[in-house]
């Protein structure tokens, strides 16, 4: 089934307007985010912050010192890595920002 615009429009009802600034946007702190202090994290994610350090260290050793699944570390480190908290490097190695 293809819908004309119009159609689609009333489908999806009211859009928000994206380039009009957030009534929050005066009042949030624009600064940027200190990568030293540690952000309130759920706890899988910062098990899994505390488990890297500043030196680069592979991905077994932090599956093997937060006793997880692999899969599970593994998207735990692409949101840190998305978060700007760690860093991936060349062979399976990570480390904190």
């Amino acid at each position: 089934m293809v819908l004309d615009d119009t159609t689609l429009i009333q489908a999806l009802g009211q859009m928000p307007q994206l380039d009009a600034p957030s009534p929050l946007s005066n009042s949030v702190d624009q600064r940027e985010p200190d990568r030293n202090s540690s952000p309130l994290l759920p706890p899988d994610l910062a098990a899994v912050l505390e488990a890297i350090p500043t030196e680069p260290v592979k991905v077994d050793t932090i599956v093997q010192q937060v006793a997880r699944p692999t899969g599970e570390i593994l998207g735990i480190l692409v949101q840190l890595e998305m978060m700007d908290m760690v860093t991936q490097l060349p062979g399976d190695r990570y480390q904190r920002r």
